[in-house]
């Protein structure tokens, strides 16, 4: 059997207007790790860029891939942060190996496997497709049936391309239904969804999903060539932290298959910066403060007693031989202080050691 390896991430997300030196950093740790493991292929599962592009985005990107693509074959799915023409253009560049960029569904043979790329399709792209007057729920109907149907109709082109002892990667940016974000959220409810068993229709030994930017994995079964199988589908995560809140590890997956048999799924580690999740209590308490004034006129005693929060305890008023009358006055006054009280961070999970 011939041994195959291929190395994936997902939701890059350059964007030199927030976390660009970390960025850079990180991606740059990739291309040495695609230099150490020396892998059949690199897999980029949508949203190379945050938003359109821009030059310097535009120049890093390219530099980067060139450095993936002086050890191996690229393969990158359009993700819904991508933007018309900006991964259209990576495919061109002057690279050792070829970059290839899917920006719709296709089944080719690429770096020794079977792969299935599909890019991101949304409920809005459909609704342009349909009669006008056509609501979202009935756009959402009409792409989750176009969108099993192309996934099976994928899987019959799998078999036509390879025999048995290929292995057959689905490579897609989608909303799988109940993945969970990186606080633990499950999403649901979202108009195009896709689960296990419409991923299962490609039969593919594995599949590279890209959208949320926590790392998790399911299994399934397909069957393949008559024979039952056992397939996995998971969000490799992104490469480092693009948002607050991101506490997980950041990583890129390796997968070794020996024939079509998979052998080693593997995280590796990409050195992004940890995030640490603060906890802290909002301490509000009220206090008092007590004052006494002598002498006081009437105009000035009459603003005193007259100051919010205030309490008057002791007056006593007094004249004196011209007949002026003064107060003497006791006042209590209540405020509130209010402060967060942070809880103890363990040094470790700053990254200290």
């Amino acid at each position: 059997m011939t041994i195959r390896r291929y190395i994936s991430t997902a939701d890059v997300h350059i964007n030199q207007y927030e976390r660009w030196d970390e960025c850079q950093r990180v991606l740059g740790n990739i291309v040495a790790i695609v230099q150490r493991e020396t892998p059949d292929g690199f897999i980029i599962a949508g949203d190379v860029y945050e938003r359109a592009s821009t030059p310097k985005e535009r120049r890093f990107c390219d530099a980067w891939l060139t450095a993936i693509a002086a050890v191996c074959p690229i393969f990158i799915v359009k993700g819904n942060h991508d933007r018309k023409f900006d991964l259209a253009i990576l495919g061109h560049l002057r690279t050792v190996h070829p970059i290839t960029v899917e920006e719709q569904c296709s089944v080719q043979v690429w770096a020794g496997a079977v792969v299935v790329g599909l890019a991101w399709h949304d409920e809005e792209q459909v609704l342009a497709a349909l009669p006008k007057g056509t609501g979202l729920e009935d756009a959402g109907t009409v792409a989750s049936g176009a969108l099993r149907n192309t996934l099976l109709a994928a899987g019959i082109q799998a078999d036509e391309l390879a025999g048995e002892d290929v292995p057959r990667l689905l490579v897609s940016h989608c909303m799988f239904r109940g993945a969970e974000s990186s606080n633990g959220q499950p999403l649901l409810g979202q108009p195009v969804e896709v689960d296990c068993e419409t991923l299962g229709l490609a039969r593919c030994h594995v599949g590279i999903l890209g959208h949320i930017h926590k790392w998790q994995w399911w299994t399934t079964k397909a069957t393949f060539f008559g024979a039952e199988r056992e397939v996995s589908f998971g969000y490799v995560g992104s490469s480092f932290r693009t948002d607050n809140g991101q506490l997980e590890e950041k990583s890129v997956e390796l997968v070794e298959f020996d024939g079509s048999k998979l052998v080693r799924r593997e995280r590796i580690d990409t050195g992004a910066t940890p995030m640490v999740h603060f906890s802290g209590l909002w301490d509000e308490t009220e206090k008092e403060e007590r004052e006494t004034y002598f002498d006081q006129p009437d105009d000035v005693f009459a603003i005193l007693v007259n100051q919010p929060d205030v309490e008057v305890v002791e007056h006593s008023q007094n004249e004196d031989d011209y007949g002026q009358i003064t107060h003497d006055v006791t006042l209590v006054k209540k405020k509130s202080y209010g402060c967060c009280h942070i809880e103890n961070v363990p040094p470790e999970e700053f990254g200290i050691r």
